[in-house]
């Protein structure tokens, strides 16, 4: 497997930042929060909210939801919290996590 090889390439021009991901960090990362997510009681079929920035972290968080089995729905800043709140009622999450 190409562990070292980089997957992912984040530019964020607000911070003046630059990241690369590997594919062994992706690994890494996946794990992790798939471990912290199961702890948290998501198990598969379970609803799950995601309130991140469209970075490499949110895709981690994706690929742990379908690991785990879990259904998951990304919501992204733009919202306000009132249409957040909506969006998270209307669709029944059963967990929610936010950045």
């Amino acid at each position: 497997m190409h562990l070292n090889k980089c997957l992912l390439f984040s530019d964020c021009l607000f911070f003046r930042q630059a990241e690369l991901v590997t594919y062994g960090q992706l690994q890494s990362l996946v794990n992790r929060i798939s471990n912290t997510l199961k702890s948290s009681g998501v198990k598969k079929g379970d609803r799950v909210a995601l309130y991140i920035p469209n970075t490499p972290v949110a895709v981690a968080c994706m690929l742990a939801c379908a690991r785990i089995g879990a259904i998951h729905t990304v919501v992204f800043a733009g919202f306000s919290a009132d249409a957040l709140a909506g969006r998270i009622q209307v669709s029944n999450h059963s967990h929610f996590v936010p950045n």
